[in-house]
């Protein structure tokens, strides 16, 4: 969990019997209006973040949830990406038809000059590099393609409810890296944001998780670890929730 007037990560302490989360950093890394401290109770966190996944991870209507959530996200970066790959693979057929069409003005000629035949490879050298850049252009939008929303993902884990509070330490840490949840204290609204990340690679992973946090059962002797991830760096930032 990170803070967000100053976004560092919080540690956990004990006192008096309940555990908190702080945030404490030294005078000269505070921002203006950052207390010296700022103390979370794990309780109403723990409480929060298990109706968030009873809600909206492992609920009935998650999907619908999710569906009108992503109504409301700003997805013009998605077409503008789809935009430029269509224009620059046009670009690529034009100047391979006029490659086509300058090579053909020579073969065509009956008697070509030398002038003639050094005008037409310089033309042909131009669009030949034209046509490089725009198909390294073109590579390297393919590569960067935004992540897009996929929300049928959900329905890869089941339904049904779970207490945190009530799993094992090693169950609780496996289910928490597994979806990679982050946390977000806002002191101003008094409250907490959660964000999981899901993808087609990770999902395999989410899943015995889940179903060992839903069911009970550990997973056998490697329940208690979770794969590596690797998260798309860009795309819907932050990842979406769920």
């Amino acid at each position: 969990m990170t803070c967000g007037l100053c976004g560092r990560r919080m540690f956990g302490k004990e006192s008096r019997g309940r555990i908190y989360y702080i945030c404490r950093p030294a005078r000269a890394y505070r921002p203006e209006g950052h207390p010296a401290s700022i103390w979370v109770r794990e309780e109403p966190l723990m409480a929060g973040l298990t109706e968030f996944f009873n809600r909206e991870i492992f609920g009935p209507h998650r999907r619908e949830r999710l569906r009108v959530l992503l109504a409301r996200v700003d997805d013009s970066h998605l077409h503008e990406h789809r935009e430029r790959l269509v224009a620059v693979e046009r670009q690529i057929v034009e100047l391979k038809r006029r490659k086509e069409r300058v090579l053909d003005s020579l073969e065509t000629a009956d008697d070509p000059t030398p002038a003639f035949v050094n005008s037409i490879n310089e033309r042909t050298t131009r669009i030949g590099a034209d046509l490089e850049a725009k198909q390294t252009t073109l590579r390297e939008l393919r590569e960067e393609t935004p992540v897009a929303p996929c929300p049928q993902l959900l329905d890869h884990y089941p339904t049904g409810t779970v207490d945190l509070d009530l799993l094992p330490e090693p169950m609780l840490r496996r289910l928490l890296d597994a979806f990679a949840v982050q946390m977000r204290h806002d002191k101003e609204g008094n409250q907490v944001d959660v964000q999981v990340t899901i993808t087609p690679e990770t999902a395999d992973t989410q899943l015995q998780a889940a179903t060992a946090a839903i069911t009970g059962d550990g997973g056998g002797p490697h329940g208690d670890l979770a794969a590596m991830r690797v998260v798309p760096p860009t795309g819907f930032e932050p990842a979406l929730p769920p």
